[in-house]
């Protein structure tokens, strides 16, 4: 019994673990270890609700909206989506166990071995295409800033690709110059523009507008518009 309950604390951990961790990286969201651990406390927690009298199991299905509200930092739409992404992740994982009638511990450690597998290969797949579209760019006076190319930032000002900078580097360089409407998952919102400094990747320089956000991962977010490449 007492390895019983070892496999279930573990498998609990584990699966909670790679779902929540996976929709992160699908919505380019930094791990926040903090959230992460209020997460798997509150998804082991839950496992006492199956020790509750019966009028009471209901609790255990707004277990996914906890996590979910715990991981997930963004707004709440976006985590909105993200915590009915961690429920359909784990009804589909509990679903195969019941549909293939998975009891044995055999079975269950290779349907964990699958999770993780597949965890990786999602999260390897998705650093592999990350470090593709980084690249780095000099935006005078700074110089040698890390820069993703979002494929989704498709945002003109004046027939001119629009491009995030972090707001740490907000200097007297840039020049506000309006406003645009940005649409993102989160809806539409209205963002300050600037004129600034051409930036530079390796020899080519853009003529671009500004806009500044907290994007904490990286210190520029390139806009799919302006033909990126490194020759």
């Amino acid at each position: 019994m007492v390895l019983y309950w070892d496999l279930i604390v573990a498998s609990t951990i584990l699966v909670n673990y790679s779902f929540v961790k996976t929709l992160l990286v699908l919505f380019k969201e930094r791990v926040v270890w903090w959230r992460i651990l209020i997460t798997l406390a509150i998804s082991l927690a839950s496992l006492l609700i199956y020790f509750f009298p019966g009028e009471l199991l209901f609790l255990r299905y707004t277990v996914g909206i906890w996590m979910g509200l715990a991981a997930f930092p963004g707004k709440l739409k976006t985590k909105t989506i993200q915590i009915a992404g961690l429920y359909v992740l784990n009804y589909a994982f509990i679903g195969s166990l019941v549909i293939f009638d998975i009891q044995s511990l055999f079975w269950i450690i290779i349907s964990l071995f699958y999770i993780v597998v597949l965890y990786l290969i999602i999260n390897f797949k998705i650093g592999i295409n990350q470090a593709n579209l980084t690249y780095d760019v000099i935006i005078l006076p700074e110089k040698h800033l890390k820069a993703y190319l979002d494929t989704g930032n498709l945002s003109m000002f004046e027939g001119k690709p629009l491009v995030f900078l972090e707001e740490k580097w907000k200097n007297a360089c840039f020049d506000h110059v309006g406003y645009a409407k940005i649409r993102s998952v989160n809806g539409v919102s209205e963002t300050e523009v600037y004129r600034g400094p051409l930036l530079q990747i390796g020899q080519k320089s853009y003529d671009v507008y500004y806009c500044f956000a907290q994007l904490e991962t990286y210190d520029v977010l390139l806009n799919y518009l302006m033909g990126v490449s490194d020759d």
